[in-house]
């Protein structure tokens, strides 16, 4: 099996999907055809010449190298792997598996920093990559973590880090946390990264898909390589993670007072609370509802209407702080209170009649 990748490629795949850690749940393969057109006008050209994207879940390292071997070693597709594992098979209408949404995501239990060269590594930009890597363990072993797990892509490098699993319904912001984790590393380490001349991807999804280490990438055509061993999972990473302060949200304006919260009063920012912003991008009925689409027939369609399903949506997702609820109703194009001139009394009974609701 897999004839045409050498040995030590092998080991490369095998070792990378162990340290993933997704024993007892499945792992998301996704196989890219190279002349892939996007978009629906190319949908026939696609389905002639066979270049959809190919997606399946594999359970175990053998289905892992039975994937490869169909679709890169006899077709030379790009493959890649979930960074997190999933908790089912997701199948489209017509019963083909597809991917995960990011709402669909469970837990998270791994980030990837991913480094991007603007050319192929040459041995001099390698050399400089290994001498970064081993100044920036210091920074994480500076916060109390463990240090992160190396590879090289042929263009750039990865940092890979691991913790036990959290729960992503738990905590809806982790995306958000994730991101801002790595926004500090960016911050810290701009110059050095400039003078490499590599760019740390600012994609921090959930969801997020590697190239499976130990195959290459058709534009560059070099395999690229996984220094990791046993995974070692960091619990002091979950907890730095889950009490990492988020960037601030502008300072509050309070409206009123009402008899339902006591001696509370609403508050409203003048920007989107960072924890909605990340629920709209991950929960498809909250963002469908956030564009004022597909509420069920018979249904109050009205811009009332969609604020008040927004609010519950938000509710049934983990949000209970009255001043986030408040400012996500305040702030969204559309909203009665934005719209219709509704005022903060409209606030407070949208919100308690979702909370009550």
């Amino acid at each position: 099996m897999l004839a045409v990748m050498p040995t030590n490629s092998l080991e490369d795949v095998c070792r990378s999907y162990r340290w993933l850690g997704h024993e007892g749940a499945l792992t998301e393969m996704v196989a890219l055809h190279p002349g892939y057109r996007p978009g629906p006008e190319h949908v026939a050209w696609n389905k002639e010449h066979q270049t959809f994207p190919r997606t399946a879940y594999v359970v175990n390292e053998k289905a892992l190298l039975r994937f490869i071997d169909e679709h890169y070693g006899n077709a030379r597709r790009m493959v890649c792997m979930s960074l997190n594992p999933r908790s089912q098979v997701f199948r489209n209408e017509r019963g083909y598996a597809r991917g995960a949404r990011e709402d669909e995501i469970e837990v998270s239990q791994n980030i990837l920093f991913d480094f991007d060269g603007k050319e192929p590594a040459t041995p001099q930009r390698t050399a400089a990559y290994r001498r970064f890597v081993q100044d920036a363990s210091g920074y994480f072993q500076d916060h109390g973590l463990k240090p992160p797990a190396y590879a090289e892509t042929g263009r750039g490098f990865h940092l890979l880090l691991a913790y036990p699993a959290i729960s992503a319904r738990e905590h809806p912001d982790l995306g958000e946390r994730i991101a801002t984790f790595a926004g500090q590393f960016r911050d810290d380490f701009h110059k050095e990264l400039a003078s490499l001349d590599v760019s740390l991807d600012r994609t921090h999804d959930l969801r997020r898909m590697v190239r499976v280490y130990g195959t290459a990438k058709g534009s560059v055509g070099i395999n690229s390589k996984f220094y990791g061993h046993e995974r070692v999972e960091d619990e002091a990473l979950a907890v730095y993670l889950l009490a990492l302060k988020l960037p601030e949200q502008s300072k509050p304006v309070r409206i009123g007072g009402d008899p339902l919260y006591g001696a509370s009063l609403v508050s409203i920012y003048d920007r989107l609370p960072v924890v909605v912003e990340s629920l709209i991008r991950r929960d498809e009925k909250l963002r469908d509802l956030w564009e004022g689409r597909n509420k069920p027939e018979n249904t109050d369609t009205s811009g009332s209407g969609y604020d008040y399903s927004i609010v519950r949506r938000l509710i049934v997702l983990g949000v209970r702080d009255l001043d986030v609820l408040s400012t996500a109703i305040a702030v969204r194009p559309g909203s009665s209170y934005r719209e219709n001139g509704k005022d903060e009394q409209y606030l407070r009974r949208t919100v308690a009649a979702a909370l009550t609701g």
